[in-house]
């Protein structure tokens, strides 16, 4: 009787192990799920990447043939069109994430300047100011980062900063500031360090962050060229790196 009721016992402590496990494992998995950006959040993104791809398709319709200028021109304002509602979704979205966002990052340091240059974003779609497109939404890209910086298996966020440089240094470059389009390209690059360590082990980004490594100097270096063409490719370069590491 005795060793049968041993036995009932040894049994019920194992059961309790294994539902005490069972939640355990269930709190984890959780937890890891929270580490991740929302998708509100990586909407923001995603809507801060199209708009500069669709400014992109822009200015490759503006070079085309003037002999179709009929077509040309309806594909001018199919852009537009598609960059200012992507920019009314961007408020949108901004809006569905901003409650948890207010407990991530603390309103003096994140939510102002994300707002700020949002607004001057869109008014810059909205005025058709490509310059201004360029730089505000590079900024977007700069104060959406810390939010993204929050969810500790987030990569966007060293990602969002880098591509801030990037553009910022392409328009410095194209401005003739060469000093200081030098100047931001270094800043960026300090932001491959904390990337490598959020990659780790992943083969195939680590190759791809290494290509991105050499994309960056490779756009120093033709700084001096003093060239437009030359900056535009070498900056798509780095653009499309970023978008493997993005999958």
């Amino acid at each position: 009787m005795k060793r049968k009721h041993i036995v009932l016992i040894f049994i019920f402590i194992i059961a309790i192990s294994f539902v005490s496990c069972k939640k355990e494992s269930s709190k984890n998995a959780n937890y890891e799920k929270k580490e991740k950006a929302p998708s509100s959040l990586n909407s923001i993104y995603e809507g801060i990447n199209s708009v500069f791809d669709d400014l992109e398709e822009l200015n490759t319709t503006a070079k085309e043939p003037e002999e179709e200028k009929e077509k040309k021109e309806e594909k001018l304002n199919k852009s537009w069109e598609n960059m200012n509602k992507t920019v009314k979704e961007i408020h949108h979205n901004w809006n569905s994430y901003e409650i948890e966002g207010a407990k991530k990052v603390p309103i003096s340091e994140g939510t102002d300047k994300l707002e700020e240059s949002l607004n001057k974003f869109t008014l810059a779609v909205e005025n058709k100011e490509v310059y201004n497109i360029i730089s505000n939404g590079s900024q977007v890209y700069l104060y959406i980062s810390p939010y993204f910086d929050s969810y500790k298996d987030e990569i966007k966020g060293e990602l969002c900063k880098i591509k801030y440089y990037v553009f910022q240094s392409y328009l410095m470059g194209e401005s003739g500031e060469l000093d200081k389009a030098n100047e931001l390209l270094s800043e960026g690059e300090v932001h491959l360090t904390s990337l490598r360590n959020k990659i780790g082990e992943d083969k195939n980004k680590v190759k791809v962050l290494d290509k991105l490594s050499f994309s960056l100097q490779d756009l120093k270096k033709v700084l001096k060229e003093n060239n437009s063409n030359l900056l535009t490719i070498k900056r798509d370069i780095i653009l499309k790196n970023i978008k493997q590491l993005e999958k």
